[in-house]
């Protein structure tokens, strides 16, 4: 079988919600904006994207 950039970009998506349940949220947004830049127009991985940032954010002032 061949892999295309749409199973790519799933793949991407996939690790960038991996690692934000790992809260290793920097490399969350780097692998969900890699997604965005393989599929732009998918608005789930945008979502995913700007949910990481909110939360990285979030955590930026709570942690020690």
């Amino acid at each position: 079988t061949q892999t295309t950039t749409g199973d790519v970009s799933v793949a991407y998506n996939n690790l960038g919600w991996s690692l934000q349940q790992l809260r290793r949220y920097q490399g969350a947004i780097a692998a969900y904006q890699e997604a965005i830049r393989l599929k732009p127009e998918s608005s789930r991985y945008a979502n995913n994207l700007a949910a990481v940032r909110s939360i990285a954010s979030q955590s930026a002032g709570t942690n020690p």
